[in-house]
């Protein structure tokens, strides 16, 4: 198997979040808030821990609050955003 710092994730982030939208606002269903903190910073703080470094975050709806929100790094892992839209 291959080193995680040799390979690239892909996290799809692109959904509306239509059954959450009571719970989410006009946010991106990537960001809804799970004990402070959006939802894909716990899949960030997973992949950090596991050593990967490049992620691709696959956006759509919303996109520039997630990109806002985090920026091109987090912690030591570079993001790359992908809009599908």
């Amino acid at each position: 198997m291959s080193e995680p710092d040799a390979v690239d994730v892909v996290i799809l982030a692109g959904g509306l979040g239509t059954r959450l939208r009571t719970v989410l606002g006009d946010r991106p269903k990537a960001m809804a808030d799970i004990k402070g903190k959006p939802f894909i910073s716990l899949l960030f703080d997973q992949l950090t821990r596991i050593g990967f470094k490049k992620v691709v975050v696959s956006t759509g709806y919303r996109e520039e609050v997630i990109r806002q929100y985090f920026g091109q790094h987090y912690e030591n892992m570079e993001l790359i955003y992908s809009n599908e839209a």
